[in-house]
């Protein structure tokens, strides 16, 4: 025989054997179910319950233990992921469709079209409304009982994201390939009208809403916070040139444009600080006076204050991040040709996963309950991992209210005020209801 081909065959043997050496194993789950079909979609939480995608064909209500309550098939192909009300879960479809269930046994409640199927997935707005891009200029927020519209907002130019806070934030504009341009409007909750627009261009990157602000890029790259309801600015940040931004506590997250540079400042003023990722950025998750950060090989633990490193693990190729308790849950594998993917959840505090769940799929972000997780990965295995109690955070993530007052020079107009320094480099149609 060649020894072209026996070196091969020994070459892959030595593979094989060490694929299967380097197999993990999963924590022991407190229980353990499957569901008989694909979960397409992020589960949600309905009431005391969890509901779930069945493919594209159903709607199941599960209990906290894996458990089947209630199932009802769908007439048409879901679009977006779920969306939880008070009592009820709404399905967007392909079709111009939503169909709201009710949360015992996911009874149809009502049935409304819409003029265009949504390129957005609805979002839940506060007196139980959901909010519903029903064509590409056009949203609706909708009674979550009834069905009924409470009100609508027309746009100039077709709405591309939407945030939203106590008012509606809106980037609408025109897809033009040599001069796309894109503005920024605000409406009110109550009844959809417009509060303020911000007056020049800005950058095709999802708004946020923190702090009583919004916060948004300008078509020039600057990082801007405008009180929601006022519009009037509160924070500027020049020449970030950044396509994403998080904000949790006292701390904002920006990622640099190219995908591999994460810059952060402190609403208060008492820093701002940069790192360099060695892949392309994921997610990251801000826990008390720590930030998690998750790139596509790695997840390091930085003091928020300093950026200062905490810890740091090699995972090899990480596939997913989601923020979840006080850290991160992460999908990876130990490498490209693993079979296998490891779920785990890592505390921020200790850098050493709470548990592991094992499957060759993918999984969706994890719900808690109490002491125990429900990890529900996409072929309908569903684990309840025990979670390790945490001692008390030393400031709640959320709990911070920045002192907006010192960002910007007293009683300064809309346009002209005082810039903090850059961070350092290391509605005239029926809303169409059918």
């Amino acid at each position: 025989m060649n020894r072209w081909v026996v070196g091969f065959f020994l070459v892959f043997a030595l593979l094989t054997c060490l694929h299967f050496w380097n197999q993990a194993s999963g924590t022991t789950p407190r229980w353990q179910a499957r569901y008989d079909r694909e979960i397409l979609s992020a589960p949600c939480r309905l009431g005391p319950n969890v509901a779930v995608l069945g493919g594209r064909e159903e709607i199941a209500l599960l209990d906290p233990q894996g458990r089947i309550l209630a199932r009802q098939p769908l007439p048409r192909q879901p679009r977006h992921p779920l969306v939880a009300l008070t009592n009820v879960v709404v399905v967007a479809d392909r079709e111009q469709g939503l169909r709201a269930y009710g949360g015992t046994g996911l009874t149809l409640r009502w049935e409304r079209a819409t003029q265009e199927p949504s390129t957005l997935a609805p979002l839940p707005l506060p007196d139980n409304r959901l909010l519903v891009k029903t064509s590409a200029k056009a949203l609706v927020a909708v009674d979550g009982d009834s069905g009924d519209p409470a009100w609508d907002a027309q746009f100039t130019g077709d709405i591309l994201h939407v945030a939203v806070g106590s008012a509606v934030a809106c980037i609408y504009g025109f897809q033009d390939v040599k001069n796309p341009v894109w503005r920024l409007q605000a409406v009110d909750l109550e009844f959809g009208q417009p509060l303020w627009t911000f007056p020049g261009e800005v950058a095709p990157v999802p708004p946020i809403a923190h702090a009583g602000m919004f916060l948004f890029v300008t078509a020039q790259g600057t990082v801007v916070g405008a009180d929601q309801e006022t519009g009037e600015l509160r924070l500027k940040i020049e020449g970030m040139a950044c396509r994403h931004l998080e904000a949790d506590g006292d701390v904002l997250l920006m990622l640099a444009s190219d995908g591999r540079r994460l810059d952060a400042s402190s609403f208060s003023g008492k820093g701002s600080w940069s790192v360099s990722l060695p892949a392309t950025f994921l997610d990251a998750a801000v826990t008390g006076n720590l930030v998690m950060v998750a790139d596509r090989s790695t997840v390091r633990c930085l003091e928020a204050a300093t950026g200062a490193p905490r810890w740091q693990k090699d995972l090899g190729p990480i596939l997913l991040a989601y923020p979840h308790r006080e850290g991160m849950a992460l999908l990876h594998k130990g490498s490209f040709i693993d079979r296998q993917s490891l779920f785990a959840y890592y505390p921020a505090r200790t850098g050493s996963p709470d548990w592991v769940c094992v499957e060759p799929s993918m999984f969706h972000p994890p719900l808690a309950f109490g002491s125990t997780d429900m990890a529900v990965c996409r072929n309908g295995a569903l684990y309840g991992m025990p979670v390790t109690p945490a001692p008390a955070p030393p400031a709640a993530a959320g709990s911070f209210t920045p002192d907006l007052g010192a960002l910007a020079s007293p009683g300064a107009d809309f346009l002209n005020l005082r810039a903090r320094p850059a961070t350092p480099s290391s509605p005239t149609d029926s809303p169409g209801w059918e």
